[in-house]
Order: C-alpha cells, then sequence, then structure tokens
C-alpha cells in the first residue's frame, strides 16, 4: 500500500508541475510559406501585414502574403463546466464514531482556467442530491490532455483533484485525493462533453478505505480561441488590439 501511495504522489507531482510550470513564454507562432517559424506576441495587425515581438524583444513586420497561418500557443480561457455521476466515498463519522460510505448520484460544479491548449486547473464544489447523506466536497484540481487538447475534435485526460470532505454533524473536513482519468469530445466552438472516471484515496483519515467515481459532464470555455484565430488568418483582424 505504500508503494501505492509513492506513485499517487509522483503522479500529482507531475500533474501539478506540467499545469503550473509555463511551457511557452510566447503567445503565437506564425508559420511562414517558405517553412521558416517565428513566435512572439503579436503588436499589431492590419490588412498587409503583422507585426510580432519575439522572446528576445527584438520587432519583426512579416507581410501577410509570405505568412501561412498563425496559431496559439498559450491559448488561455477562463471555462466553467458541470458534472453528474455515481459515487461511492467513504468517510469517518465522528457523530457515530465509525468509518462509513455515502453510495449514490454526485453533482460537480466546477470553474476554472486553461492554457496552452493541454491544462486545466479548477476549483469545484460537489455535494450528493439525497439528503440522507448530508456529504460535500470543495476541492482543488488539475487536468491534463495526453491525446490532443481542448481545442481538438476529441481528448483523452489524466487528471487530480484535492479535497476537503465534509459530511454534517463531524467535526472538521477530511482530506480525499481523486485521480481520475477520461475523455472528451467537442460538440460546438466552446462546449466539451466528457466522461470520466477515477478513484478516492483516503490516506490521512481513519477511514482509509479506496471509493470510486464516474460521471458526465461539460465544459465551456469563456472565450471563442477558435473563432479568435480563424479571424486572423482568413480577415487580419486581431482581437483585442
Amino acid at each position: 500500500m505504500r508503494f501505492f501511495h509513492y506513485i499517487l504522489a509522483g503522479f500529482l507531482i507531475a500533474q501539478i508541475t506540467a499545469c503550473v510550470v509555463p511551457r511557452h513564454h510566447v503567445r503565437e507562432e506564425v508559420v511562414l510559406r517558405n517553412g521558416n517559424t517565428q513566435t512572439g506576441k503579436i503588436l499589431h495587425c492590419d490588412s498587409l501585414a503583422l507585426t510580432i515581438k519575439g522572446a528576445d524583444k527584438s520587432t519583426s513586420v512579416l507581410p501577410w502574403e509570405e505568412i501561412d497561418s498563425v496559431r496559439g500557443l498559450r491559448l488561455r480561457t477562463w471555462w466553467v463546466g458541470a458534472n453528474v455521476g455515481f459515487s461511492h466515498t467513504p468517510y469517518f463519522s465522528v457523530f457515530r464514531n465509525e468509518g462509513m460510505a455515502a453510495n449514490g448520484l454526485v453533482a460537480q460544479a466546477k470553474v476554472g482556467w486553461a492554457r496552452h491548449g493541454r491544462n486545466l486547473q479548477y476549483v469545484h464544489f460537489s455535494a450528493f442530491p439525497n439528503p440522507t447523506e448530508r456529504l460535500t466536497k470543495f476541492g482543488y484540481g488539475v487536468q491534463r490532455y495526453l491525446w490532443q487538447g481542448y481545442l481538438q475534435q476529441n481528448g483523452i485526460f489524466l487528471g487530480s483533484e484535492f479535497n476537503l470532505l465534509n459530511a454534517k454533524l463531524n467535526n472538521g473536513s477530511q482530506i480525499s485525493i481523486e485521480p481520475f482519468a477520461g475523455y472528451d469530445r467537442q460538440i460546438k466552438e466552446q462546449w466539451r462533453l466528457q466522461i470520466k472516471m477515477g478513484i478516492q484515496v483516503n490516506p490521512l483519515n481513519r477511514n482509509n478505505g479506496t471509493g470510486f467515481c464516474t460521471s458526465v459532464g461539460f465544459n465551456y470555455q469563456l472565450r471563442n480561441l477558435h473563432k479568435r484565430y480563424r479571424q486572423l488568418n482568413q480577415q487580419h483582424i486581431w482581437e483585442g488590439q
């Protein structure tokens, strides 16, 4: 069991590092018709040329007839989401002085920040609608795509949540760690439908039983990144300048 905890800890550290440490110090990549590329931040755009500031602080003016396409690298946007599914959630009841488990329908609401096309961070609140359970979770989550990303048609991801588990009549919160894996699909430019499955690990709780959850849900991106770069490439319009 201790070996499993070491593996889990390594996985979680890798997830957080991937989401927190920036992978790119530039915002866009310009692909030229001659096969070369330039990366940096777009300073100005009009119907004739694109002005970009590189990572070395140099500025280049690139005529559109020399540009094949421009794609985003940071791809930052806020997003909101919701999931509903079935959960088996072990916890310790201080009131009854025994280990218990909540079983049944669970609903989750999320709000977070996405960047680099693959990394998501969020806070969430989860609750059992069944009033007999009286159980809620509040926590922080990270999610990283292993295949494709949140702007592609399909995606496969891994992630984890770090939760404070609260049961009615209990003294204080209990800590749970919940790694998960899943698949999602773009149904509209800003909407993604997902299915995910995860387990609950309680290494610090008096009830250290393992739980699980499977759910379906959606994520909605507040910024339409598809439209942003489509306008830039086709109409030479740069949002925000």
